[in-house]
């Protein structure tokens, strides 16, 4: 019975990682489809809501719990990551409805894709959680991130050569801007399981 406790933890992480992979791909489909950055923005919104209930449910069985399968304060700061990054991705979506481009540019939907790259790598560093590949997944994401900034840099030369006007080049200035802080917690969230996972062996 108190390793099934245990256990629990883990999985309530893992749903947490499906619900972000979710919102990701969310995001995603809705750049390619041109769907409505509100409307997008309010299913995201919806799986944050349940990212909250997950985060204060391990919160009250943490402190019904002796032993856990890692420290506590490792469960919930995971746990606190993936809010904070569900809720920028939430705010990317928020900031398409304003983006001056219908479709959106090919640059950020090749950025979008590597975001969804992202939370699948760490949804497979996670799964790896008891075996050596940990490490290798959350490398990925650096890796992915590097792409990024690449991708990154080809845009914005694009968006200072563009006719958009001052306006439409500030609007998707600030739609780049906010990918690459979503692509930023990525990098931290997979860092500290990396830490976490050293921390136990």
């Amino acid at each position: 019975m108190l390793f099934g406790r245990q256990e629990k933890f883990f999985a309530s992480l893992h749903t947490q990682m499906d619900l972000l992979a979710e919102a990701s791909r969310l995001l995603l489909e809705g750049a390619q489809e041109g769907r409505s950055g509100a409307q997008v923005a309010a299913g995201i919104d919806r799986l944050g809501e349940q990212v909250l209930d997950l985060d204060a449910e391990m919160a009250r069985e943490l402190s019904r719990t002796l032993i856990t399968p890692i420290d506590p304060e490792d469960i919930l700061r995971l746990s606190s990551l993936m809010k904070r990054l569900l809720g920028s991705l939430a705010g990317a979506a928020s900031r398409q409805e304003f983006c001056p481009c219908k479709p959106a540019p090919a640059e950020l939907v090749k950025e979008l894709e590597i975001v969804h790259q992202c939370s699948l790598s760490l949804k497979n560093a996670f799964g790896s959680f008891r075996n050596g590949a940990l490490a290798r997944h959350c490398d990925e994401i650096g890796k992915l991130r590097e792409r990024a900034d690449g991708i990154a840099r080809e845009a914005r030369k694009k968006l200072y050569a563009s006719d958009l006007g001052p306006i439409g080049m500030i609007r998707l200035r600030e739609t780049y801007d906010l990918t690459e802080i979503v692509l930023s917690r990525y990098v931290t969230l997979s860092q500290t399981l990396k830490r976490i996972k050293l921390k136990n062996g």
